[in-house]
C-alpha cells in the first residue's frame, strides 16, 4: 500500500479539513476516501486535490484514513 499527503487551499473556512494522510493503493483511491468521508461542505471538489506520495507500507494494511487536520470554529 502507498501513504500519500492529500490537502486542498480551496475550502478553507472553519469547520473544514485541508489536508490528510491517507493509505491507498493508489492516488484515485486516495482521494476518493477523502471526499466519501469528509464530504458535506467540510472539503472540497475532487480536481481541486493535491496528492504526494510520502511512502509506502512494509506490512500489510487496509485502506484507511490514517490522520486528518480539521479547522474547528
Amino acid at each position: 500500500m502507498n501513504i500519500y499527503k492529500i490537502w486542498q487551499d480551496k475550502n478553507n473556512d472553519y469547520d473544514t479539513y485541508d489536508s490528510a494522510v491517507v493509505c491507498a493503493i493508489n492516488e484515485d483511491r486516495a482521494k476518493q476516501l477523502t471526499i466519501e468521508e469528509f464530504w458535506g461542505g467540510s472539503w472540497t471538489d475532487i480536481e481541486n486535490l493535491q496528492i504526494e506520495l510520502i511512502g509506502t507500507t512494509i506490512t500489510e494494511r487496509k485502506e484507511e484514513i490514517i490522520v486528518a487536520s480539521y479547522n474547528a470554529g
